[in-house]
């Protein structure tokens, strides 16, 4: 008597212990292969059973989830996979500095060396400077920065030095300085302090009868530059022709600049 209540015992558990099984079997897909569940598709790991409406898809591989429509992700990720290192200047309209419009007090370039440079350039778009420079190289043209990021005090010194240079030369303080703010940018005013614009080649006015200058012209809005200082524009911008100076501002700004003939002060006082 006692042996059979034992076997009655042991069936009882071994029943029991199916029907759980088959409880699991049913509610983790895949647990039935050996595999673990598979995890939510965010990405995410969790243990939780996804609620009613959440996606169920399952999953073999755990590191490619099911992409989402475009349409339903979020203007940040949108950015993030779009703009690349650049997209925080590329969504932006360029700041524009100049002598009506110096750089903000409170502003801070953050920048990293040009490639194969002691040179110095943005770090959000000094992969598009190393790019274009790599690029002419291959179409046969060789571009090399001769100036770079400048800090206040280097621009300060540089404008110094020039402006004795023109009282040495007879000129009044007031014409020297005038004459010294008409090629170098008063400090406080430079580009070359925001980080964001590069010398390249040569600071002669001959340069725009290279082979260098016609490539920049034709190819600099393709990495996000613009010729900053056009020849017809002195009167506007304050600055003389300068064809070796190029400004980043973002491809598409760029390629709107460059393609109707454009400073950027007019470029910007179209956008207001």
């Amino acid at each position: 008597m006692r042996r059979l209540q034992t076997m009655i015992a042991l069936l009882s558990a071994m029943a029991l212990g199916l029907t759980v099984a088959l409880v699991l079997l049913v509610r983790e897909p895949g647990m039935e292969t050996g595999k673990p569940a598979p995890a939510p598709s965010s990405g995410t790991v969790s243990g939780s059973v996804p609620k009613d409406g959440e996606d169920k898809t399952v999953h073999t591989d755990a590191s490619t989830p099911e992409q989402k429509d475009p349409e339903t992700q979020s203007p940040l990720q949108e950015g993030l996979q779009n703009s690349g290192a650049t997209g925080s200047i590329e969504r932006r309209m360029p700041l524009l500095v100049n002598a009506d419009n110096p750089i903000p007090e409170d502003f801070k370039p953050d920048v990293t060396e040009i490639a194969g440079s002691e040179y110095q350039f943005d770090r959000s778009a000094v992969g598009k400077l190393n790019q274009m420079i790599a690029q002419a190289y291959t179409d046969g043209v060789i571009l090399y920065p001769i100036s770079a990021y400048r800090s206040t005090e280097s621009q300060t010194r540089n404008f110094n030095r020039k402006l004795e240079e023109n009282k040495a030369a007879g000129y009044s303080d007031e014409e020297a300085y005038a004459m010294t703010a008409q090629y170098i940018a008063v400090p406080g005013t430079s580009e070359h302090s925001l980080g964001l614009a590069v010398d390249l080649n040569s600071l002669e006015e001959s340069f725009e009868q290279t082979a260098q200058f016609k490539w920049l012209i034709e190819h600099c809005a393709e990495y996000g530059f613009i010729l900053r200082y056009p020849k017809d524009k002195e009167d506007i911008t304050g600055i003389s022709y300068e064809p070796w100076h190029y400004r980043y501002v973002g491809e598409d700004h760029a390629a709107k600049i460059m393609e109707q003939g454009l400073c950027l002060e007019e470029y910007v006082q179209q956008a207001q």
